[in-house]
């Protein structure tokens, strides 16, 4: 009941930013975070400050439309995906700051990139670490839909060196078969694009090798998994 009451409280901080249901009649429960700097990180030593790394998702705040996970969507909301910390934060208009929505509340959010009519669409999977029997709530973002979807992890991660302190851009990607079953991996290679679909597996590596393909990249990436969809 205290959180309840406590989440409530929070929720008159962050009015206008949801639909006209209540933040605490919806059980909308946002926790408070502050927003760091669209440019800068702090590391807590000796407040020093970091860049973010290049291609950074996202170093800016953008129109997007939030879907609940009772399949509620709160349209043109003020949103902004942390890599950070892998929180969808949202903020009222005349505000610098943000809250973290709870995971929980969420399916995934659709963010407009700057300059564009694109959007990017997002959801929230349960995903199990590599070399653990964990899962955790992790937000991915669709690159390629079909008989085979891509979708990749954008998350900025901190490493500590002997003489410094580094952000990195660290993308994990995952592929959804058709049978429901996922695949995650984080380097490129044809091999192991070929090996997840044995029932095409030879006429894939065939194509790679007419075509000269190139798997180096993300948008090569896509490629691959575009032309396996077509086959």
């Amino acid at each position: 009941m205290k959180l309840i009451l406590l989440s409530c409280i929070l929720g008159l901080t962050v009015e206008n930013l949801l639909a006209q249901d209540s933040i605490c009649n919806s059980k909308y429960y946002p926790i408070n975070y502050k927003v760091f700097e669209p440019k800068l990180l702090s590391i807590g030593v000796n407040e020093k400050t970091l860049p973010l790394p290049k291609n950074a998702y996202y170093s800016y705040w953008g129109t997007g439309e939030i879907i609940l996970s009772n399949g509620e969507k709160l349209i043109n909301k003020i949103i902004r995906y942390d890599g950070v910390t892998d929180n969808l934060l949202i903020r009222a208009e005349d505000s610098n700051e943000g809250t973290a929505i709870v995971k929980t509340q969420l399916k995934g959010f659709d963010i407009k990139l700057q300059k564009t009519n694109k959007y990017l669409h997002f959801i929230l999977l349960n995903y199990k670490i590599p070399l653990s029997n964990n899962y955790e709530l992790k937000y991915f973002q669709l690159l390629v839909s079909g008989n085979a979807s891509l979708y990749a992890s954008r998350k900025i991660e901190r490493f500590d060196g002997e003489h410094s302190v580094e952000l990195r851009n660290r993308y994990t990607y995952l592929i959804i078969k058709e049978d429901g079953s996922m695949v995650n991996f984080e380097n490129y290679s044809k091999r192991y694009i070929s090996n997840q679909f044995p029932n095409k597996k030879r006429i894939l590596r065939q194509l790679f090798r007419k075509l000269n393909f190139q798997l180096n990249s993300e948008e090569s990436l896509i490629k691959a998994i575009e032309l396996y969809n077509v086959l």
